[in-house]
């Protein structure tokens, strides 16, 4: 059958063998869903009840049941879903006090080194890189290559923990986390809590230099310092 775009809530999910069975809710009926398991393991994003989706998929008939169900070829959050994680997140976050501008610290004047954690190669390290070197060459840059695509929450989070006790033995005086453009929903796991808990608690200064200007993610909000992108936050933190 021919692939269609579906707008709807998830009302249930059962889990069985890898493969998730949906049910799905438009506010007026429903129908259910199924992705398979060599589906889901492809898939970056965990769907999770009340999550409003965007599935491309198809229609299959169980004519043995007399059924229609969607067989689901991908499956992405929807704006107001990633939007409200966010609000969930920054509530928490905001309570406990680790988003506070009274938690900012100084940025380092003439910093020994700095651990840039962005993908390596990328345009936003080679834009860090050359306008490191125009500005302020005496300042070493200590890349820590990291994903920056898809489910990498729990991968950037480890690497941050390693980087908390070693950072002394490169003379890092600050991190810039950075990311070049895209879409809100690539931008989601700035979002994660465990990431953004260890964000603020890092001992040294943090800048972020994430998406686009007008993007903000729970990672900026922690931060001691929110750059527009990330050229902007290498400018930050060296001297003119």
């Amino acid at each position: 059958s021919a692939r269609f775009i579906l707008d709807a809530s998830i009302v249930k999910i059962n889990t069985k063998k890898g493969h998730q069975w949906l049910t799905l809710s438009d506010g007026k009926s429903t129908i259910s869903a199924v992705i398979w398991a060599s589906v889901s393991n492809k898939i970056n994003y965990k769907p999770v009840i009340d999550d409003g989706v965007l599935i491309v998929g198809k229609l299959n008939f169980w004519i043995n049941r007399a059924s229609l169900s969607v067989q689901v070829i991908d499956i992405k959050p929807t704006i107001s879903t990633i939007l409200r994680k966010f609000e969930i997140v920054r509530k928490k976050l905001e309570q406990e006090g680790l988003i506070d501008e009274a938690r900012h610290r100084l940025l380092p004047r003439y910093p020994k080194a700095i651990g840039i954690l962005t993908s390596a190669p990328s345009s936003a390290l080679a834009d860090i890189e050359r306008t490191a070197k125009e500005r302020w060459p005496l300042t070493k840059l200590v890349v820590i290559p990291i994903p920056v695509q898809g489910n990498v929450n729990s991968t950037l989070t480890n690497i941050l923990k390693n980087l908390s006790r070693s950072y002394k033995d490169f003379d890092i005086e600050a991190i810039i986390l950075a990311r070049g453009g895209g879409s809100r929903e690539d931008l989601a796991f700035f979002d994660d809590e465990e990431l953004c808990r260890e964000l603020a608690l890092f001992p040294i200064p943090v800048v972020t230099g994430i998406g686009h200007e007008d993007d903000w993610t729970v990672a900026d909000l922690v931060a001691d310092f929110r750059a527009a992108n990330p050229t902007s936050a290498v400018i930050n933190l060296l001297p003119s």
